[in-house]
């Protein structure tokens, strides 16, 4: 292909000649987002691939710098600077061109980027998205790690059924679910990836957790992170640490992010990462500088570990999948439909058959015109994700979808402290009105024959670190926090004294419909 070819003979000239040979689409794989020319490149070593490991998307997306601006212009652009006697050579543009040509924000012929996605999705108009490369249509960029051959938009009824066979009684059969809804509710969390444009949503946190070892959580989370490329993060205690690790993740190509193997009985419940999953965009600070970069928040959001607890606002922003093996050694197990699935869903090959079967379903059901489920219990920010993973699911007959929630309630470590802590106070003073220091005050602990005695046996509230409040305001802070949200039957609620003008409380019962 012939290069188009640029004359110019002033710096000021070269500004424009070269804003105007972008607009014309003189440099390929490059495109615009908010205003920014970015550029799409394939990413060399990118070739590992393990259940609990990174497998990064092979494409990334670069901000147009001027060193990178200089490498496309003279690859895909014949540039010539004219001198005062005529003579012509072949140029590079000096910093100051480059870095002027980029200072615009307007680009208005130069195609839109929204992203890159890892998987055929559907668009939201229900068709389906599936050649490699730039989407007029979405703005999206597909770049498969799996390369599949074209799939038929209007499956007969039998790939339908075979498609259905195989992931449920192949693939999924030799799990150990502890129930009909956790099989579910993975299944739903297998095929977000490719529905959550069409389904406009964000979507919960995926919490697959187990008795014990062995049982294959980690073959489930990188089952779905392999297909849709998969950044592995380890977990923090430390909200600081956890955000930093948040923000790492999007610098990474993937569709899925996995905190892989938490330590067990870890309860999570973190406001940082509470935050993450209701936001469609996450802003930070990008490590490193002072800048701050915002990134559209359109990937999956998965943790793993044995016996998995819950706390704080994760309760209601996540989906439970339990396994429970009957045998006390599930990886001596024999007589698998796949034998060695760990190291078999890490050949392309087979991901390919799991994506097919997927895709498979997927279409059949958006051929029924996507039927939402409406029969599910209210799950806030996320429910229109729920009802469309409901209807796909549904439609598919699989059953038990988000049958769980009250498993997901039952873990929440800090409800239970809270409902404890409620229990204790009202035992104590029934609902007779008192003030966070008269609370602290009265739980405080007594060493004065040698031995710490707890007036409140144990159940006097802690935060995250197993501690109490260091002070009768950091009481009241946390009382505030939880003004008026149930814990069982019981709430704590603030009323004011009018006249001293300090928040004064008391706990109540719920009986019989009303609080009391």
């Amino acid at each position: 292909m012939t290069k188009p070819e640029i004359k110019i003979h002033s710096n000021p000239e070269a500004i424009r000649e070269i804003r105007a040979a972008i607009l014309a689409g003189a440099l390929p794989k490059t495109f615009v987002a908010d205003g920014r020319l970015v550029h799409i490149e394939s990413v060399s070593g990118t070739v590992t691939q393990a259940l609990d490991e990174d497998s990064p998307l092979p494409v990334r997306a670069n901000a147009l710098t001027g060193p990178l601006l200089s490498f496309l212009l003279a690859h895909h652009v014949e540039l010539r600077r004219i001198a005062s006697n005529g003579l012509e050579s072949e140029w590079s543009p000096p910093s100051g061109v480059l870095s002027a040509v980029l200072a615009a924000s307007e680009w208005r012929t130069v195609d839109i980027f929204a992203g890159i996605v890892g998987v055929p999705i559907i668009r939201r108009d229900g068709s389906l998205l599936q050649q490699p490369g730039y989407d007029p249509a979405t703005g999206l960029f597909l770049a498969p790690s799996v390369v599949l051959k074209p799939i038929d938009e209007a499956p007969s009824a039998d790939k339908v059924a075979a498609a259905r066979r195989f992931l449920l009684a192949d693939f999924l059969g030799d799990f150990d679910w502890k129930a009909e809804a956790d099989r579910a509710n993975y299944v739903g969390l297998l095929v977000t990836p490719f529905l959550r444009r069409h389904l406009r949503c964000v979507t919960p946190l995926g919490i697959i957790t187990a008795s014990m070892p062995g049982s294959g959580k980690s073959i489930l989370s990188g089952a779905v992170g392999l297909l849709a490329g998969q950044k592995t993060l380890a977990w923090a205690d430390d909200d600081a640490e956890l955000r930093k690790a948040i923000s790492s993740a999007f610098m990474v190509e993937s569709g899925v992010v996995v905190w892989d193997n938490l330590e067990e009985g870890t309860a999570i419940a973190s406001p940082i990462l509470a935050n993450l999953l209701t936001n469609p965009v996450w802003s930070d600070r990008i490590l490193g500088t002072n800048r701050v970069g915002s990134w559209a928040n359109e990937r999956l959001w998965l943790v793993n570990g044995n016996n998995l607890r819950v706390g704080g606002d994760i309760a209601s922003r996540s989906v439970l999948v339990r396994l429970a093996p009957k045998a006390p050694h599930p990886e001596e197990r024999t007589g698998f439909r796949i034998p060695n699935l760990d190291a078999w869903i890490v050949e392309r090959a087979n991901q390919a058959k799991v994506m097919r079967a997927v895709l498979t379903m997927i279409l059949d059901w958006t051929r029924a015109g996507s039927p939402k489920a409406a029969d599910l219990p209210n799950m806030r920010q996320f429910t229109p994700w729920a009802h469309g993973i409901g209807g796909f699911l549904a439609h598919h007959n699989i059953g038990g979808f988000l049958g769980n929630l009250d498993a997901v309630r039952a873990s929440d470590d800090e409800d239970a402290k809270w409902a404890a802590f409620l229990s204790m106070w009202m035992k104590r003073h029934g609902s007779t009105p008192k003030t966070a220091r008269e609370i602290f005050a009265d739980a405080a602990l007594d060493e004065t024959r040698g031995i710490e005695l707890d007036p409140w046996n144990g159940t006097f509230i802690t935060g995250r670190t197993g501690r109490r409040p260091n002070s009768a305001v950091q009481l009241g802070q946390w009382l505030t926090r939880h003004n008026e949200r149930p814990h069982d039957d019981l709430r704590v609620q603030a009323e004011e004294d009018s006249h001293v003008k300090i928040k004064i409380w008391k706990v109540e019962r719920f009986d019989r419909g009303v609080w009391r």
